[in-house]
C-alpha cells in the first residue's frame, strides 16, 4: 500500500514529524507526534491529517462499493495507557457512497463529523459531537464517570419519507 509513498521525516529531541506526499488517492497525510515518559506514564500528543481523493480504491477492504472523498484530522493528548486524554476529530466527506442505497441517501452530497472528548480523573466529558449531512443532523454533549453522569443530544431526520413514503416530513 505504501510502495509509492514519498516521505520526509524530521526529528529533534522531543518532536517527530512525518510529511507524506501523494499516494494512490491520498492527497496528503501528516503525522506529528510528541511523547515523553515522566515516571511510568507515557504522555503522547499529536495531530494526524489525511485526505483521500477516491474511496473507491478501498472498496475491496470494506467488501462494498465505496465512493467519494474524505478529509480527516485527529489531534490530542493522552497519558498512556489509562490516564487522562483530550482528543478532537474532524471528518468531512463529499459525494460519499457506501454501496447501500438507504445509507447513500442519508449521506448525500456532503457530510461532516466532529467530536471533542476528554477524560480528567474518572470523568469523561463529551465537549461536543456533531454529525451533519443533507438529510441528518445530530449533536451530543455531556459527562459521565463511576458515580453517574448526564448525556444530552438531539437528532433530526430531514424527511422520514426516505424510509416510509407514507410519512413525509421531519423527525
Amino acid at each position: 500500500l505504501h510502495r509509492d509513498l514519498e516521505s520526509v521525516a524530521r526529528r529533534d529531541d522531543r518532536n517527530a514529524t512525518l510529511d507524506r506526499g501523494r499516494e494512490r488517492g491520498v492527497d496528503r497525510a501528516t503525522d506529528e507526534h510528541r511523547h515523553h515518559a515522566p515516571g511510568r506514564d507515557i504522555v503522547a500528543e499529536g495531530r494526524l491529517t489525511a485526505r483521500i481523493a477516491g474511496l473507491a480504491a478501498y472498496g475491496v477492504l470494506a467488501g462494498r462499493d465505496l465512493a467519494g472523498r474524505l478529509a480527516a484530522e485527529v489531534s490530542g493528548r493522552a497519558v498512556l495507557p489509562y490516564g487522562d486524554f483530550d482528543v478532537a476529530l474532524e471528518l468531512t466527506g463529499e459525494d460519499l457512497g457506501l454501496g447501500q442505497p438507504t445509507a447513500d441517501l442519508l449521506l448525500g452530497a456532503s457530510a461532516s463529523l466532529s467530536a471533542s472528548v476528554r477524560r480528567e480523573g474518572e470523568v469523561t466529558t463529551i465537549d461536543g459531537f456533531a454529525l451533519g449531512t443533507g438529510e441528518v443532523t445530530a449533536d451530543v454533549t455531556g459527562a459521565f464517570g463511576r458515580s453517574g453522569g448526564r448525556i444530552e443530544g438531539t437528532a433530526e431526520l430531514r424527511d422520514v419519507g426516505l424510509f416510509a413514503p407514507d410519512f413525509p416530513g421531519k423527525l
